[in-house]
């Protein structure tokens, strides 16, 4: 279970999902978002506005996070920062050639997805 995997403190969904989700107290908070009335977060991924997703981090979990991207409305992963260009798929790489530095990735996204590894001592 990534509740559990991930050390996950809070879990958070939208209140149409009351319930849904309850069995997960046992490992973290459980809190149901209030809707705001009459903004729906499907319509606002439908818009024209693109979300330019950055990827940050040693891992190929990079790739499958960016992968998982192009399946949601609205992001596009348009930046990808690594000092290991090696765990990348190739459209990745390309992406990385485009990126120098990290600042450089940070004016070109709007949020980041930063894939961090913790090492146990």
């Amino acid at each position: 279970m990534r509740v559990r995997k991930y050390d996950v403190d809070i879990f958070t969904v939208g209140s149409d999902w009351i319930g849904k989700f309850d069995y997960l107290n046992e490992y973290c908070e459980v809190v149901y978002l209030s809707r705001t009335e009459g903004v729906s977060s499907s319509e606002l991924r439908e818009q024209k506005n693109e979300l330019k997703m950055g990827l940050v981090g040693e891992s190929v979990v990079l790739n499958k996070i960016g992968n998982k991207c192009s399946f949601v409305n609205g992001i596009k992963v348009t930046s990808v920062y690594t000092k290991d260009r090696s765990v990348l798929e190739s459209r990745f790489a390309k992406l990385a050639d485009d990126t120098p530095d990290y600042d450089s990735m940070l004016s070109k996204v709007d949020a980041i997805y930063n894939i961090t590894s913790v090492k146990a001592l």
